[in-house]
């Protein structure tokens, strides 16, 4: 997550190639927009910013409502929008609850009645003081059941290489009113199609001459998230392989850490 004042603008593009900003909103420091339109009523548009800058329009992007949204279990920002084919919208957040731990689960909030009002919201992910993070939602529009993918971080900005972190998965099917358990992503048993070696062979072979000998994939971040034709989800994940580096004489050498020149993106 990060924080910088910015001002929040529209570029409304209409069919007569005319293009004109709309000031959506400058006000509350809005910064790492997101924004969705209901595909059925493209007239409703809904924006969310951070921190708990929240934004509704009724005429197609022209004019915007902002008002600032709230849950019992905080709203800390990185906002990601969804909405189902029935024209709910999904205001997906960070949390900083009065009872609980910060960003310790990832919030889930409806609202349909296009944006006006919302829920108190349900959460995925909530595993005691770790850290939930960067999440991303996809909704699968054959039978609008919701998948969730986020970063789990065992301690939050650590440099404890014991500590790791995660790309989980959750599902809603019933419009986000319960999430399944979270599971994470097993990152070692990912297998390139063309070559058919999983990715941590392929790492290992790429990065051995360079004195370095990687153990694990059980360190990734950054992840996004899609839905094929089959109702497949797909989540695509940026890898920093946890490794070993060695002297030539093939004593191990520094302590585990993050082996930085290979970050590589997977689906």
């Amino acid at each position: 997550m990060r924080n910088f004042s910015s001002t929040i603008c529209l570029l409304l593009i209409t069919t007569s190639a005319f293009c004109q900003n709309v000031l959506i909103g400058d006000s509350n420091s809005p910064n790492e927009p997101s924004i969705v339109f209901n595909p059925k009523n493209p007239n409703i548009m809904v924006a969310a910013a951070n921190i708990d800058n929240l934004y509704y329009s009724s005429d197609m992007g022209v004019n915007w409502t902002q008002q600032p949204i709230s849950s019992s279990y905080g709203v800390w920002g990185d906002p990601v929008l969804d909405v189902d084919t029935n024209g709910a919208f999904y205001f997906f957040h960070l949390s900083n609850p009065s009872s609980g731990n910060w960003i310790d689960r990832i919030v889930c909030q409806k609202s349909v009645d296009n944006g006006v009002n919302w829920d108190n919201g349900s959460y995925a992910g909530l595993n005691g003081t770790k850290a939930q993070d960067k999440q991303w939602s996809i909704v699968d529009r054959t039978n609008n059941n919701i998948y969730l993918t986020w970063t789990q971080f065992d301690v939050y900005g650590s440099s404890n290489p014991a500590d790791v972190s995660s790309i989980m998965f959750s599902k809603s099917i019933d419009g986000g009113a319960t999430w399944s358990a979270p599971t994470a992503v097993n990152l070692d048993a990912l297998v390139e199609v063309d070559s058919n070696k999983t990715i941590l062979a392929i790492l290992q072979d790429a990065t051995a001459a360079d004195g370095w000998i990687v153990n694990n994939l059980t360190t990734a971040f950054e992840q996004d998230m899609t839905v094929d034709a089959n109702g497949n989800p797909h989540i695509l994940v940026n890898l920093c392989p946890g490794a070993t580096s060695f002297n030539p004489s093939g004593d191990p050498g520094t302590p585990f850490s993050v082996f930085s020149g290979v970050n590589t993106m997977v689906d």
